[in-house]
């Protein structure tokens, strides 16, 4: 859908086509035909028309993807519904990730300890926040480090349950 921030996912690839023409931007999800708000098969071929944008659809190796990746990106706008897999999943397997300050998105993050919170809809802050993390081997390794060190700490499927457990306990 568009507010999982696929326009400015698209826009801040485009702004970084000749900036960082190494770069390659992988979208991954299925068209969401039967929402109000799903993004058009149209738009999707014309973003790819790019060059340095490839959406690959439903893919059910998303964590072979991250393991190819630099950075997670998720731009979303989108009432998420607790944590997004999105972001804690390559948080636990180390990579540096770039959200937006949604409420579920900006809490998998520590802005410059283990990735970046941009602005809602705002694709040039988003493209800022890529070359960022990009441009520095260094800096990429240690928010990398950090992602999984905080998804040890803060995501791990058993202290959730865990404490969910001891909560229900309580009451």
């Amino acid at each position: 859908s568009w507010a999982k921030g696929v326009r400015e996912f698209a826009e801040a690839a485009e702004e970084l086509q000749e900036r960082m023409p190494e770069a390659q931007f992988i979208l991954v999800g299925p068209m969401d035909d039967g929402s109000p708000d799903c993004v058009t098969e149209s738009y999707m071929e014309e973003i790819t028309q790019l060059g340095n944008l490839h959406w690959l659809g439903f893919r059910p190796d998303v964590k072979e993807l991250y393991a190819l990746a630099d950075v997670a990106v998720l731009p979303s706008y989108y009432r998420e519904g607790g944590y997004p897999r999105g972001l804690t999943e390559p948080m636990a397997m180390g990579k540096p990730i770039i959200t937006t300050d949604n409420p579920h998105c900006r809490d998998t993050v520590e802005d410059g300890y283990n990735g970046f919170i941009v602005p809602m809809k705002n694709s040039g802050e988003l493209a800022s926040a890529i070359v960022r993390v990009l441009s520095d081997e260094q800096e990429r390794t240690r928010l990398g480090e950090n992602s999984r060190s905080k998804a040890e700490k803060e995501f791990d499927e058993r202290s959730i349950v865990s404490a969910t457990l001891d909560r229900f306990e309580l009451l």
